[in-house]
């Protein structure tokens, strides 16, 4: 009964949403092969101090990142910028389509596995180097990339990092996203996004994206958490849109998460209501004084033993 409930329910929400204006193209099976990544490297190549692996965050344009990989960069540390399925330039060209729906096709066939797989290659590229050069390994995440760090150490016991810097991670979501569960049985379902043409990658999210986000999710609630307990800097805006600042505190406090430290960022006031509060991945959206401020407190963390 319950799951004729849901397939009704499903069905009215979908019938709505295409009425709305959301697409929903047929699925087309096809693994993208090939593994999407740009390195930002030290000038000082033989006195590196550290390398970092670095993933954006759900539907964001990947180069977007690049505020943050630069910073590491100027800091003396080598820096990975991997670019999950359905991104950038990671999908496969289709016959007769253009960029942007070759990309969405990738985006509404992705699973976690998927881009489990891309970090964890990436993991095992960031992971030589910092051997070779006896330097430490990070992890920076934002969103969805603030996700799948701290899930990969608890799916993966081969993976380790030092430390970790997560902006506005996906950790806990707010109450509404969650009826995109209902929407499950269509992972080619398209939701327009709403977050700034420059910043998304495209022009809404599939069912099969968030699908592959809550499976994520689920990992933390039947697993053992300890392994993350690293040295840990969240930045959270209090007023975030998706990830709630109250929500990500109790998960801190009931998984005694002792090496973890929440910052809260504080957008410049002139920018109130151009940007959204989720977005504070660089100095255009938070404000150059703010940017400063976190540049400084991920730096120091991330020097400090």
């Amino acid at each position: 009964m319950k799951l004729y409930v849901r397939l009704v329910f499903s069905l009215c929400l979908m019938v709505y949403l295409m009425v709305m204006g959301v697409n929903n193209k047929a699925m087309h099976t096809h693994q993208t092969g090939e593994h999407y990544s740009r390195w930002y490297e030290s000038a000082d190549s033989q006195r590196i101090q550290g390398v970092c692996l670095v993933v954006h965050g759900l539907n964001l344009v990947p180069q977007r990142m690049e505020s943050i990989c630069k910073v590491l960069q100027q800091a003396g540390m080598d820096a990975l910028l991997v670019t999950l399925q359905g991104h950038g330039e990671n999908y496969l060209p289709g016959t007769g389509l253009e960029p942007a729906e070759a990309r969405m096709k990738s985006f509404q066939e992705v699973t976690l596995g998927q881009w489990r797989s891309e970090v964890k290659q990436a993991y095992e590229v960031v992971l030589q180097r910092s051997r070779e050069r006896g330097v430490p390994l990070y992890y920076i995440g934002f969103s969805l990339g603030g996700l799948l760090g701290p899930e990969l150490l608890i799916a993966d016991e081969a993976v380790q990092f030092d430390k970790m810097v997560l902006f506005a991670p996906a950790l806990r979501i707010r109450t509404f996203a969650h009826i995109l569960k209902l929407l499950s049985l269509f992972p080619g379902l398209v939701i327009p996004s709403k977050s700034p043409e420059a910043y998304r990658s495209n022009r809404g999210t599939p069912i099969a994206a968030y699908n592959a986000m809550f499976g994520a999710l689920r990992n933390f609630c039947n697993n053992e958490l300890e392994r993350i307990d690293i040295p840990t800097l969240v930045f959270l805006d209090r007023e975030d849109e998706f990830v709630p600042y109250a929500g990500i505190e109790r998960f801190m406090n009931r998984h005694e998460l002792e090496h973890w430290n929440l910052l809260p960022v504080e957008k410049d006031s002139a920018l109130a209501g151009e940007w959204n509060h989720h977005l504070i991945i660089d100095k255009q959206v938070v404000g150059a004084k703010e940017w400063q401020r976190m540049i400084q407190r991920m730096l120091g963390h991330l020097r400090t033993d």
